[in-house]
């Protein structure tokens, strides 16, 4: 049934992928591009599928790129969402460790905020440590490896900007071989409709999962609080919702109140969770279909 579902989105709509629904082997959901806009549940629910790590209910996870520049912005983040964060830290910066380390004192993830080659470079500068096409597998594994390095305690990465890189098949499968060499997961930021980050990872049998909502690309409190609640809704659609914010001041503002106001069965949840459970979903798939790989992504 859904490898025949795949066969007719991509005879109607060509840019529409299936995915898992984390905790929800039955559930798929639809993505058009970078934004999802069905759930399809198949087949009935059964007591107990439901992963214990993940819990009952929509969940929305919370990512906040572009950390390390200032300690006293991740410890007021921390502050607000406790555990149920992921501070996605950049290499280079002048408080990447410290950061990290305040990070896992709280119980919260640590990802690698990995700079790449953007498609407007050198106009836009991914900044220091970052990845470019033109390295070789050994020059991109040196640099991937002396990143990672910098930031300590890491459970997974994504990427900086990189609306170039992630979409070259042959630069990305070197980083993913080193992510999955060290037991990290891959999250596609998805900086374009293009990349082929979190299929290759998938297909190389790591863990992954995508952006669904950028949070402060315009940098009102007002605007960003529409953001948190159209994760809402996509959550509530869709079983999980992933959000990427910044550390602005509008953003730490808009999460204040959205948390003090937020629809209670929406929960916060560790991203790392929501991948693993995706990750437990996509197991039981490939041992039910008798496939070595979903190609749930």
């Amino acid at each position: 049934m859904v490898q025949e579902l795949k066969r007719l989105l991509g005879k109607w709509l060509p840019d529409a992928s299936l995915e898992s629904a984390a905790g929800a082997p039955w559930a798929w959901r639809v993505r058009v591009n970078d934004v999802v806009t069905h759930r399809i549940a198949l087949g009935e629910r059964e007591e107990g599928q439901q992963s214990a790590g993940l819990g009952n209910g929509p969940r929305i996870a919370l990512v906040m790129d572009d950390m390390g520049n200032s300690l006293r912005r991740a410890r007021q983040l921390l502050r607000l969402a406790g555990g149920d964060i992921a501070l996605s830290v950049l290499p280079c910066s002048p408080y990447s460790e410290e950061v990290a380390r305040a990070a896992k004192e709280r119980g919260a993830d640590v990802l690698l905020h990995l700079p790449m080659e953007p498609k407007g470079y050198p106009e836009t500068d991914p900044g220091p440590g970052a990845l470019f096409v033109s390295m070789g597998p050994e020059r991109i594994r040196s640099v991937l490896k002396r990143d990672m390095e910098r930031v300590p305690g890491l459970v997974g990465v994504n990427n900086h900007m990189g609306s170039r890189f992630t979409a070259e098949e042959f630069p990305m499968r070197q980083v993913l071989s080193v992510l999955q060499r060290r037991g990290l997961f891959y999250m596609d930021s998805l900086t374009s409709p293009d990349s082929v980050g979190a299929q290759l990872a998938s297909s190389l049998g790591l863990r992954t999962i995508k952006r669904d909502l950028f949070l402060d690309n315009e940098k009102s409190v007002e605007s960003i609080r529409y953001q948190l609640r159209k994760a809402e809704h996509v959550a509530r659609e869709c079983g999980h919702a992933v959000v990427i914010g910044h550390p602005y001041p509008q953003t730490v503002s808009a999460l204040r109140q959205w948390l003090a106001n937020k629809d209670e069965n929406v929960r916060l949840c560790r991203l790392s969770r929501l991948v693993q459970a995706q990750n437990e979903v996509q197991a039981t798939r490939r041992k039910t279909d008798g496939t070595t790989d979903a190609g749930d992504h």
